[in-house]
């Protein structure tokens, strides 16, 4: 095994360093010194974003991946991990900055194999510093570009946030709601919904938590949260809030299109909804679009939605399944949900599953709650705070529920989060 490390400086004082591992596996095929990585580069090539290397004199591996940065950031990682790769070649990174400039390059490195040998594989990174640098002052969307001999290799976005504006600094508002059990007993129970919310309440407004102040937290629960309630805190109350505020809202409990053969109407399930007439008595998407739109003027604002637990719920639902007309029951209610990100800018919606998914609740998480507040509390309460600055945000938030979300559930349930948001803003105060 051998090593080989390199420095070189940046542009405008950002530092880089570049440590790649060679690992050499038994012996392939003979090969030329001077042949070429000939492979496809979508096959042979792994690219990744993250804030750390874990370096390994076996197998070095980003560490935090992420695609979001915040100016309290150290650096930002571009890891690349090259497969199957013989003979001489030059390896270089470009670091673009949001104006379409080069702001800093590795320039060329020479990456050379033993004449007649063929690696497994290559890892190599390049570092920008971003914190106390002037890459700090430069918010917005940046790109990593690779060359593999002046051919360009693969390129990679990421986002670097605007500094927060000190003296600026309103106050958080949150709207929970957790319906486990429904009037209707036709309408099938949920084990943990009620808890879910429970727990997010009690961290929100905890000193050692989100800080909130109690009086500005309104918590529903199973027969508190019949739709007038859910409608007057939406339309009403959230009214309070300034646009330097910052509002939080989660439910988790059902959700469901209004039938089968109706499935561009989607709605949050309350406590009062009827089995047999959901059209009516169900709270409409379109309504908590309304209060975004209309009635909250909080510019920052975290919706947070557990409601994929079925493929459609109500007596149209139940019917078509004893007909056999499974096929039509989709579960869209995520992107549903993903539509009421495109109110405005500022709006970030991260719904607990992606289309035709279904969230998972059991015992094995926690002593009883759905996979996805499990590693939401687990997120806020520090095991995703990445860079260990005291503080979770989103940057740091959403990759964590997402990775370990899908990981506890096999693949069977990933965490979707859509809209044009801040990466620095955090739940907490």
């Amino acid at each position: 095994m051998r090593i080989l490390g390199v420095r070189h400086s940046a542009l405008q004082q950002s530092y880089v360093r570049i440590l790649i591992i060679f690992c050499l596996l038994p012996f392939i095929h003979q090969a030329c010194s001077n042949s070429r990585y000939a492979s496809s580069h979508s096959e042979e090539v792994t690219h990744s974003i993250a804030q750390n290397v874990v370096e390994d004199t076996v197998n070095s591996r980003p560490d935090k991946l992420t695609s979001q940065f915040s100016p309290k950031d150290g650096k930002a990682v571009s890891f690349i991990k090259l497969h199957n790769i013989k003979g001489a070649h030059q390896l270089r990174w470009d670091w673009i900055n949001p104006d379409g400039e080069l702001y800093a390059t590795s320039n060329d490195f020479l990456l050379k194999t033993r004449p007649g040998y063929e690696r497994d594989h290559i890892t190599a990174w390049h570092t920008l510093s971003i914190r106390d640098q002037p890459a700090a002052t430069l918010p917005g969307t940046w790109k990593v570009m690779v060359y593999l001999d002046d051919k360009p290799l693969d390129t990679q976005i990421f986002t670097i946030s605007p500094a927060k504006c000190p003296g600026v600094r309103g106050v958080g508002w949150a709207v929970i709601i957790g319906i486990s059990s429904y009037q209707d007993t036709r309408i099938s129970r949920l084990h943990y919904a009620d808890k879910d919310a429970q727990a997010l309440y009690e961290w929100i407004i905890s000193p050692e938590g989100g800080k909130y102040a109690p009086e500005r937290v309104k918590l529903l629960i199973n027969e508190r949260a019949t739709g007038r309630n859910i409608k007057y805190l939406l339309n009403d109350w959230l009214k309070k809030a300034l646009k330097e505020d910052k509002v939080t809202v989660y439910f988790a409990g059902h959700g469901s299109s209004e039938s089968p053969e109706s499935q561009g109407n989607y709605y949050l399930l309350p406590y009062d909804t009827e089995y047999d007439r959901i059209s009516s008595t169900a709270f409409p998407m379109w309504d908590i679009e309304t209060a975004l739109r209309r009635y909250i003027r909080a510019r920052k604002v975290i919706v947070l939605a557990d409601a994929c637990h079925s493929g459609g719920v109500g007596q149209s639902f139940d019917m078509a399944r004893r007909a056999g007309r499974g096929v039509l029951l989709n579960n869209r209610i995520s992107s549903a949900l993903e539509g009421l990100s495109k109110v405005g800018d500022g709006i970030c919606v991260i719904s607990a599953s992606d289309t035709n998914q279904f969230s998972q609740e059991s015992e094995r998480w926690g002593g009883g709650h759905g996979v996805f507040t499990y590693f939401l509390q687990k997120g806020l309460q520090g095991d995703a705070d990445y860079n260990a600055d005291g503080e979770v945000n989103l940057g740091e938030l959403t990759p964590y529920l997402s990775q370990n979300v899908r990981r506890e559930t096999e693949n069977q349930q990933s965490p979707i989060v859509s809209g044009t948001f801040d990466p620095a803003l955090t739940i907490g105060q």
